[in-house]
C-alpha cells in the first residue's frame, strides 16, 4: 500500500496533535473538518461534503443521510456531523449485535447504530479528541441510549477486546490516520469471524505534491487520502475478504474549490489558483464505500459462496422460474459487485438449459411408447444450442 506521509515536514505526532486541534475547536466553534481549528464555519468547507458555506443542519444533509433519520437524533450530533456518506445505509446491522465506530466523533453514526441494534445490542464510539467524546456522550444520554459506550483512543490501537465486535463502520475518518495498515489489523482484530465492515472514507487517484505537503490538509480530510485500489488492498492484506466498494461520490471542481480555498497551502478563498487546482483535480477525489467480511476460517477467499457466485446463482435461478422482477434485481445487483456481461450470460444458457432438460426427457419418454420421434418444434422447445426452434423431422408420428 503507498505511504502517503512521503517527505512531509511534520511528523505523526505532530499530525495526531494538529487533528486533535482541529475538532476540539471544530466542536467548540462549529467548524467544520474541512475549516482551520478556531475558525468559522462560515470561513471554510467541509473536506467531506465539499461545500464552500455550511449548509443549513450540518453536512449530514449531504452525506447520504435521510430527513427522518435526522429528525430523530439530538441536534448537536447532526450539526456536528463530518462525515463523507452514511456507513450504515443499506446495511445488515441487526438487533443484538455489537457495533464499533471509528472516529465517532459527536456521535451521529452511533446513535443511528444503536436503533439498529436495540437495547440488547451495543455500540462503541471510539475518538481521540476528548472533546469529542464528552460531546458524543451527552448526546447520547439526550437521546437515552444506554447501551452506547464512548472510548478515548487512537484507531492504530483500539482499547477494544480481540473478536468482540459484529460491525466496525466509520465515516471520513481512517484518511487522517498517518499508519493504515495498522488500522486495518486492528480492524481485523476486533471483529468476530463473520463480521462485518461499513466506511464511507476519502480516496484519491492523484493530489498535488503542495496539497501532500501541508498539514491543514491533512487534518482536512484530503492529504491523507489513499487511492482506491491501496484501500482495498490494505483491507485484504489485514485479513479481510469480499472487500468492494459498494458506493462512490466523486466531487467536482466546484465542490473542490470550496475545499481547496480552505485548507490548502494558504491559498484562502477561491481565487483563480485554487480554481484551476480544483479543475484539474476534478473526478480523482471521491468518497466511497468499502465493505467487506472477516473470514470464519473454514471459507477461503473466493469461494463458491462469494457475493458474485451468489448473484450468478440467482440469475439462474430467476430463469428457471421464469420470474422477470427477481431478474431484473438479480442482475442490478451482479453489475453492482462487477460480474461481467459474459459470465451473466452463461448462467443465464446454463440456467435454461437445466430448465429444458425434464422436458426433452419425457419427449423421449414418449418417442419410447409412440414408436416415432416428436420434435422439439412440435413440443414449443428451442433447438439444442440455437435458441431457436428445431426444423421438423420428415420422421415425425403421423
Amino acid at each position: 500500500m503507498e505511504d502517503t506521509m512521503g517527505t512531509q515536514p511534520f511528523s505523526t505526532e505532530d499530525l495526531k496533535n494538529a487533528v486533535k486541534q482541529r475538532y476540539a475547536g471544530a466542536i467548540q466553534t462549529g467548524g467544520a473538518c474541512g475549516t482551520p481549528a478556531g475558525a468559522s464555519a462560515k470561513a471554510g468547507g467541509s473536506c467531506c461534503g465539499g461545500a464552500s458555506v455550511k449548509p443549513q443542519g450540518g453536512f449530514a444533509k449531504i452525506a447520504g443521510y435521510g430527513e427522518a433519520e435526522l429528525a430523530a437524533l439530538p441536534a448537536d450530533a447532526v450539526e456536528h456531523s463530518y462525515g463523507c456518506g452514511n456507513p450504515l445505509a443499506f446495511s445488515a446491522v441487526q438487533s443484538g449485535q455489537a457495533v464499533l465506530d471509528i472516529g465517532s466523533g459527536a456521535g451521529i453514526d452511533c446513535l443511528i447504530a444503536a436503533e439498529k441494534v436495540g437495547s440488547t445490542g451495543k455500540v462503541i464510539g471510539l475518538d481521540m479528541t476528548p472533546e469529542m467524546i464528552e460531546r458524543a456522550r451527552q448526546n447520547a444520554r439526550e437521546a437515552g441510549a444506554t447501551h452506547v459506550e464512548f472510548r478515548l483512543g487512537d484507531a492504530e490501537t483500539m482499547p477494544v477486546e480481540d473478536a468482540s465486535v459484529d460491525w466496525v463502520i466509520s465515516n471520513c475518518v481512517i484518511n487522517l490516520s498517518p499508519d493504515k495498515p495498522a488500522v486495518f489489523r486492528e480492524i481485523a482484530r476486533v471483529l468476530r469471524p463473520g463480521g462485518r465492515i461499513a466506511i464511507s472514507d476519502i480516496v484519491a487517484a492523484e493530489l498535488p505534491e503542495a496539497v501532500r505537503q501541508s498539514r491543514d490538509a491533512w487534518t482536512g480530510c484530503l492529504a491523507g487520502a489513499i487511492s482506491e485500489e491501496a484501500y482495498v488492498e490494505g483491507l485484504q492484506a489485514a485479513g479481510l475478504q469480499e472487500v468492494r466498494v459498494s458506493s462512490r461520490t466523486v466531487y467536482d471542481a466546484t465542490q473542490l474549490a470550496g475545499l481547496f480555498g480552505s485548507t490548502c497551502c494558504g491559498t484562502g478563498d477561491a481565487g483563480p489558483e485554487v480554481l484551476a487546482r480544483a479543475h484539474e483535480a476534478a473526478g480523482k477525489i471521491w468518497s466511497a464505500r468499502f465493505e467487506g467480511v472477516k473470514g470464519d476460517g473454514t471459507q477461503e477467499t473466493g469461494s463458491l459462496f462469494s457475493p458474485a457466485v451468489a448473484e450468478l446463482v440467482a440469475i439462474g435461478a430467476a430463469i428457471a422460474a421464469s420470474c422477470e422482477p427477481c431478474f431484473k434485481y438479480h442482475y442490478d445487483q451482479a453489475r453492482k459487485l462487477g460480474v461481467t456481461p459474459r459470465d451473466m450470460a452463461r448462467a443465464v444458457a446454463t440456467a435454461q438449459a437445466v430448465k429444458e432438460a425434464p422436458a426433452r426427457a419425457m419427449l423421449t419418454l414418449a418417442e419410447r411408447y409412440l414408436g416415432c420421434q416428436v420434435t422439439a418444434a412440435e413440443a414449443g422447445l428451442p433447438g439444442p444450442g440455437t435458441g431457436h426452434a428445431a426444423s421438423p423431422r420428415e420422421d415425425k408420428c403421423c
